[in-house]
């Protein structure tokens, strides 16, 4: 274990996604299910009346490779969300004075039950604070913490995101846009199609290419501390409020607080650290997920030197004067 309560450790990277593939697996189940339900007595009907033999049972095979295709996201989602949970690899050693941490895992979404909470109040007595990836030790040590005490401030989540990604999302935007004007236009009667759909389209574009770009690293940095438009920027707007002050956290009811809790920092798996980068709040209280842009994200420094700060004062957390 690291000196002031921090703990150095390989840990499993994050694998987001999991859940939305197996969502989008079971969706389309879904679709061809209803697709054979009201398609198929036709075909049927089609093949019995022109003698075709071999219809039907051409017809069911598609039927057949078409869901074993949608199977494919599922089991992928379903790989990828057990491994997005696991605190550790099981291939890795685990320290001994880390032993408790196998038995906490990550919340599935954003927040989580306080499964773990007694491991959780065990570590967290040794005065440890923060676990964090190994890769990350350079990092942590060129963290300066302030020196006496400091003003509970605000800390905003954000949901940045690679730049493969950030570029596909932009390129689809054009498809997508262009399919919005095919059916306006089409389904709209007289002139009025192409009235409705250009402007429908301008603002789609610019609503999908603004919300790609807002999740870039580099805009999420550039942008946490713009009143208002970084709260909109990093997803947080008309959201709880979460304030950090020395030795603690509260969004809304749940409080975490050093001596108690933990804080766990993790890397993103194929992202590089400085992108993005996962946090958790683990305790009794519960778990809560937050996304930050990299080891530069100014949000990710203040939430880091209130938490790791040399005086805490965790019983300000809940008084008037956070």
């Amino acid at each position: 274990m690291a000196a002031d309560g921090l703990l150095l450790m390989p840990l499993q990277p994050g694998r987001p996604g999991g859940r939305r593939l197996v969502v989008a697996g079971l969706i389309l189940i879904s679709f061809f299910g209803w697709w054979m339900f009201f398609v198929y007595d036709s075909v049927a009907n089609i093949a019995h009346d022109l003698a075709m033999d071999n219809a039907r049972r051409n017809f069911l095979g598609c039927f057949g490779i078409a869901m074993a295709l949608a199977t494919v996201p599922m089991v992928i989602g379903a790989f990828r969300w057990r491994g997005d949970r696991r605190m550790t690899h099981p291939s890795q050693p685990v320290p001994p004075e880390a032993a408790a941490l196998t038995a906490i895992h990550w919340p599935a979404g954003k927040r989580g039950k306080s499964r773990g909470a007694s491991n959780i109040q065990m570590l967290a007595e040794t005065s440890l604070r923060c676990v964090i990836d190994a890769e990350l030790a350079r990092w942590a040590a060129e963290m300066r913490l302030p020196q006496g005490l400091i003003e509970p401030r605000e800390f905003i989540p954000g949901r940045a995101q690679g730049s493969i990604r950030t570029v596909f999302r932009c390129l689809l935007a054009a498809p997508v846009v262009l399919l919005v004007v095919a059916i306006i236009t089409a389904t709209m009667w007289g002139n009025f199609g192409p009235w409705i759909a250009l402007p429908t389209a301008a603002v789609l574009l610019v609503w999908m290419f603004g919300a790609a770009m807002a999740s870039h690293p580099t805009c999420q940095r550039g942008l946490a501390s713009v009143p208002m438009l970084g709260r909109i920027s990093r997803g947080e707007f008309g959201r709880k409020r979460c304030l950090v002050g020395p030795g603690w956290v509260r969004r809304g009811r749940q409080v975490w607080k050093v001596g108690e809790d933990l804080m766990i920092v993790r890397r993103r798996a194929r992202v590089r650290e400085c992108d993005v980068l996962e946090v958790m709040m683990a305790g009794r209280a519960g778990r809560r997920r937050w996304t930050v842009a990299g080891t530069s994200d100014p949000m990710l420094h203040r939430l880091w030197e209130c938490w790791m700060h040399p005086d805490p004062r965790p019983e300000f957390a809940s008084s008037d004067l956070s």
